[in-house]
C-alpha cells in the first residue's frame, strides 16, 4: 500500500468518526462529491489546494493529509 493510499484512508476515517458523510464534507470543502470518492478510493491524487480545502472542512492541519514520504522510503 502506497503512503498516498493511506493517507486517503485516514481521510475517511476522520470523516467517518465526526459522522460526516462523502457529500457533507465534498459541499463543505466545495470539492465535488466524485472528486472526493476518487481520492478517498485511490484513484487520484490530491492538489495543494484541495488539502487546504479539506483540511479546513475537518478542522485538522494539513499535515495530516499530506503524503508521508518518509514512509515510501522504509
Amino acid at each position: 500500500m502506497t503512503s498516498q493510499s493511506k493517507t486517503w484512508i485516514e481521510l475517511r476515517v476522520i470523516r467517518d468518526k465526526d459522522g460526516e458523510s462523502l457529500s457533507g464534507l465534498a459541499r463543505r470543502a466545495g470539492v465535488a462529491v466524485g472528486h472526493l470518492s476518487d481520492l478517498e478510493n485511490g484513484k487520484r491524487q490530491p492538489t495543494a489546494a484541495v488539502i487546504k480545502k479539506l483540511a479546513a472542512a475537518l478542522n485538522v492541519p494539513m499535515s495530516v493529509l499530506e503524503p508521508r514520504r518518509t514512509e515510501d522510503a522504509a
